[in-house]
């Protein structure tokens, strides 16, 4: 009878180890698809009472964070061309010195 709890204890053991191994996999190769940082999909993995939530947790910030660079890359021109336009309107006079130093700390900020 110990003999064979034991035995148990120990199949139970390396069935826990081999999930938990092939959960931390997966996870990593589905960060690296969606080009997520791996250590954190680990991360998710090992040290939360619902992984799964917090890998799709994760996945969603990581889309959410990639989706809200693209709009600010294709919405807002590079800061030189911004910087160009104000400095057209200052030459211009359509704007005073106040206003461009003021405009152009913000654009500078904004780096």
């Amino acid at each position: 009878m110990p003999g064979s709890f034991a035995a148990l204890f120990v199949l139970f053991v390396v069935f826990a180890v081999g999930m938990t191994a092939y959960r931390v996999s997966s996870a990593r190769s589905r960060a690296r698809d969606i080009g997520m940082d791996p250590d954190a999909a680990t991360r998710a993995v090992l040290f939360n009472k619902q992984p799964d939530l917090a890998l799709k947790a994760l996945e969603l910030e990581h889309r959410l964070a990639r989706q809200e660079a693209e709009e600010r890359a294709t919405v807002l021109p590079s800061v030189e061309v911004r910087l160009e336009e104000l400095q057209r309107l200052y030459q211009r006079g359509l704007i005073n010195e106040d206003e461009f130093a003021e405009k152009r700390a913000a654009i500078l900020k904004s780096l």
